[in-house]
């Protein structure tokens, strides 16, 4: 059967298996849900986790890993310090999750028409006319699925049908521009298939993929206001951070992941320094707070994506500055070229 993995991945995911892959085959797939509904099963996780990731992270330079930390503190946490509204006695807001949600650009809804849509489309025919044309044949085709409806996984991805040399995009609707944000990224892999004719597979092809994913998605969104713009910015740039603690978590918990006070500690020392705009200290001073880390291993967020994603996240972001796309950051005159070398010896 022509695409098989495909169609299981589609019908696992609870979307719509597109008429064009369902003529290579007839097969059903069934789903099954595993839930982590304790703390207990930390422990359980923890002691069956891949030993090849496991030693990956051990890899990690500490000192290398501090020297991240540092930059990061240095050069993007004063900023999101101004846009998330930290407090200047050191004792910040606590700002729920979703402010990585793009608070202003929720409140900017779509009309009907969908000439989001139109500008995305557009944008790719400027980037490269034959890429236009390929998307286009693949949504002539139904390999959009960009609807709403019940079962549908909420989260955006895309997969390259080599035989065809096609791809499938699916999101979920939010009628607001995150919808822009979201089905851009999707479209900039698929840019990053038509370009390189192959499947994602190795650790550069991953960051590669993302690298091209978000430079699109910056391309597209600059014909917005400069609000919504900052926002979107904004967001990538705490992601960074974000994929920065999980990465730190992750090379703790590889080093000595039974010693439950000494990454309580230095996951909480990490946050504050790196994430301070979601962080409550007067939260994390009760015990329901304390451990919050290990709601991040029941959730299996600690694995080598966070490494793909934090790369090409800075990468794109140093794209930006260089096009002149991105003027609100300033890296004080330091080496792009040299810093990214910097961060692919790190991983």
């Amino acid at each position: 059967m022509k695409y098989e993995k495909t169609i299981k991945v589609l019908d696992e995911k609870g979307v719509k298996i597109p008429k064009f892959l369902l003529d290579c085959s007839d097969d059903k797939y069934n789903v099954k849900n595993i839930g982590l509904k304790n703390l207990e099963e930390v422990k359980k996780i923890l002691d069956k986790r891949n030993p090849k990731l496991n030693n990956y992270f051990l890899g990690i330079s500490t000192n290398k890993m501090n020297w991240l930390c540092n930059w990061v503190e240095k050069n993007i946490v004063p900023y999101l310090k101004t846009v998330y509204g930290t407090q200047c006695n050191g004792r910040v807001i606590n700002l729920p999750l979703e402010i990585i949600e793009f608070r202003k650009i929720h409140e900017y809804c779509f009309d009907m028409d969908e000439t989001w849509i139109a500008d995305i489309l557009l944008c790719a025919k400027k980037v490269d006319e034959g890429f236009f044309f390929n998307i286009m044949k693949a949504k002539s085709y139904g390999l959009w699925d960009i609807d709403n409806y019940y079962g549908k996984c909420k989260e955006g991805f895309s997969i390259y049908l080599d035989s065809d040399d096609l791809i499938y995009i699916s999101i979920t609707k939010e009628e607001n521009k995150t919808d822009k944000i979201y089905l851009s990224h999707e479209v900039g892999h698929a840019y990053y298939n038509y370009i390189n004719k192959k499947q994602v597979e190795t650790f550069d092809d991953f960051i590669d993929t993302e690298y091209e994913a978000i430079k699109f998605s910056i391309l597209c969104m600059l014909n917005e206001s400069e609000e919504i713009f900052e926002e979107f910015i904004s967001n990538i740039l705490s992601d960074i951070c974000l994929k920065l603690t999980n990465i730190y978590l992750s090379m703790e918990l590889a080093k000595d992941k039974y010693n439950i006070d000494k990454i309580t500690k230095k996951y909480f020392n990490i946050i504050l320094r790196i994430t301070p705009w979601l962080v409550d200290i007067d939260d994390y001073k009760k015990s329901s707070m304390k451990y919050n880390w290990m709601n991040i291993v029941l959730i299996d967020e600690l694995d080598e994506y966070n490494v793909y994603y934090l790369i090409s996240e800075i990468r794109a972001l140093f794209w930006g500055v260089e096009k002149n796309f991105i003027c609100n950051i300033n890296f004080g005159g330091e080496n792009i070229c040299e810093i990214i070398t910097k961060i692919n010896t790190l991983f």
